[in-house]
């Protein structure tokens, strides 16, 4: 991961979730893709 910070900062981060929360995970797919698309990373289409 340091590696990875080095050469490419910011391009990992940490999303903590409770993956037994089932209802919740289409709110997590959410916050992955806003913040992936913020930084530039993927375009969101709706």
């Amino acid at each position: 991961m340091e590696e990875a910070d080095r050469s490419n900062p910011g391009s990992l981060q940490f999303v903590s979730c409770d993956l037994a929360e089932i209802d919740d995970i289409p709110a997590l797919v959410k916050v992955v893709l806003v913040r992936t698309a913020a930084a530039g990373r993927v375009e969101v289409k709706a």
